[in-house]
């Protein structure tokens, strides 16, 4: 009877294990087949902005930012890097500098449309 009661209980105990088992990987299915069937999302937008002619003005140095068919004169250091570092805390990204002739340089950055 001991004997038969162990046994009873082994076996309730593997089938609960199995049913555990088998709702986990049909939740992991569901989840897989809603992961491959999501619709896909909008490509990211960027906006765009360049800094260069960065030179000496009456105050200081001064660069020229172009964003969105504006172009404005702001505050710098001789190297453009304190408006790219200003531009940086707002948001942009630094992507590309281009080596200009005569010792100018030009850096290209972007952010997510606003």
């Amino acid at each position: 009877m001991v004997r038969n009661r162990k046994f009873t209980i082994l076996i309730l105990l593997v089938s609960v294990l199995a049913l555990a088992s088998i709702t986990e990987f049909g939740r992991y299915a569901v989840q897989a087949i809603q992961a491959q069937t999501r619709l896909p999302t909008q490509p990211q937008k960027w906006e765009y902005c360049t800094v260069n002619m960065i030179t000496p003005g009456t105050a200081g140095w001064k660069a020229q930012v172009s964003h969105g068919g504006s172009i404005e004169n702001v505050d710098s250091d001789m190297t453009g890097l304190s408006t790219v570092n200003h531009l940086g805390q707002t948001g942009w990204e630094l992507v590309s500098v281009v080596h200009q002739t005569g010792n100018s340089t030009e850096y290209f950055l972007k952010r997510p449309s606003r």
